[in-house]
C-alpha cells in the first residue's frame, strides 16, 4: 500500500517533486507500521487477552477478524 500512496502523492505535486514523492515509499511504510503498532494493534490484543481469560466470548475474537 505504501508504493501505491506514493505514486498516488506523485500524481499531486510538481513535476520536479514527482521523484521524491515517488520514491517516499520507504519512508510510508515505516510510519504505517509505527502507527499500526501503536494504535491499531494494542485493542485487538487486549479483546484477545480477555477471551482467553474468559472475561470476553470467543465471538468477539472472531468479530476482529
Amino acid at each position: 500500500m505504501g508504493v501505491l500512496s506514493a505514486y498516488y502523492a506523485a500524481s499531486f505535486v510538481p513535476e520536479e517533486h514527482r521523484l521524491s514523492a515517488s520514491a517516499s515509499s520507504g519512508m510510508i511504510n515505516g510510519i504505517t507500521t509505527i502507527l499500526l503498532t501503536l494504535l491499531v494493534d494494542p485493542q485487538p490484543a487486549i479483546i484477545t487477552d480477555q477471551a482467553l481469560r474468559q472475561k470476553r466470548s470467543y465471538g468477539d475474537v472472531k468479530a476482529l477478524c
